[in-house]
């Protein structure tokens, strides 16, 4: 995986509407970026939208995150530690799954990591880490870019 798709007019809306559960009013452009990290260490999917102004994203943001955490309010998501510079940020993991077949734990883990940082959103979604330290090392370079891009500075300096 690799690369960035970036998604304009009804693509952009269809995208961020999938993931906020709204109609991502003031919305201005979305992306997705999907990482493979090392192998063994799960992927982690990256979401940003963009929105024209700040109180935009908090519908968007507070939507997504009152969804996420009732989609998997059954999966029983644990606090997620995470030292990024956002405005709102909301964390969680999924505890390891029992693999019922075998009777044996399956070490592995998923996570979520929703932030608003001005008039973006973004959500970082982790799949098979065996533990949670990429996704938050992840959140925290994913807020700063945002907000350097936000202050019109170089994101890669």
């Amino acid at each position: 995986m690799g690369g960035t798709d970036i998604f304009e007019g009804q693509k952009a809306a269809d995208r961020c509407g999938s993931e906020t559960g709204t109609a991502c009013s003031g919305l201005v452009a979305a992306a997705l970026s999907g990482y493979t990290t090392h192998p063994g260490d799960g992927d982690v999917f990256w979401d940003a939208f963009s929105f024209d102004t700040v109180e935009d994203a908090q519908v968007a943001w507070k939507a997504m995150a009152a969804g996420k955490r009732e989609e998997e309010a059954s999966s029983d998501p644990q606090p997620l530690e995470v030292s990024a510079d956002a405005d709102e940020l909301d964390a969680y993991g999924l505890p390891p799954s029992h693999d019922y077949s075998s009777g044996q734990n399956i070490e592995i883990h998923d996570a979520k990591v929703m932030m608003r940082i001005g008039g973006v959103v973004v959500l970082l979604t982790g799949y098979d880490m065996p533990n949670f330290e990429i996704i938050q090392g992840l959140a925290t370079a994913a807020a700063d870019r945002v907000t350097r891009v936000a202050q019109g500075k170089n994101p890669d300096a």
